[in-house]
């Protein structure tokens, strides 16, 4: 979120007020994301999403949030097969993404999780 940075944008680390761009972003952005979540999208794209979005309501000390957002990315990585002893990939592209992305959830942990780690049966 980027207005956090604008010093011409007053009001804009209230994340909570309707009338900044950051609440307008996060509401669309949570808007999507339920839709996506209902349409039952299981795709590298929402790992991704999910893995930003959780640190973004982390960031806001929006922490119930994220930690549903992370847990979901978790449950989407598991879904893709992203932490695989051995894994296929159809093109050199899919390779790094999915290498790419699976780093990024892992590195996370490291970062700010501190609850047990979500692991489906």
């Amino acid at each position: 979120m980027e207005q956090h940075g604008a010093g011409s944008l007053k009001q804009r680390s209230e994340f909570w007020n309707p009338n900044t761009y950051t609440y307008r972003c996060l509401d669309e952005t949570r808007r999507l994301w339920e839709l996506q979540k209902s349409q039952q999208v299981y795709n590298l794209t929402s790992a991704q999403a999910a893995t930003i979005l959780g640190r973004i309501y982390f960031a806001n000390g929006m922490d119930e949030m994220g930690w549903t957002t992370w847990t979901y990315a978790l449950e989407l990585a598991y879904r893709l097969e992203l932490f695989a002893k051995v894994a296929e990939y159809k093109t050199e592209k899919d390779c790094v993404s999915r290498t790419l992305t699976a780093w990024g959830i892992f590195s996370q942990q490291a970062y700010k999780l501190t609850r047990p780690l979500f692991f489906p049966s």
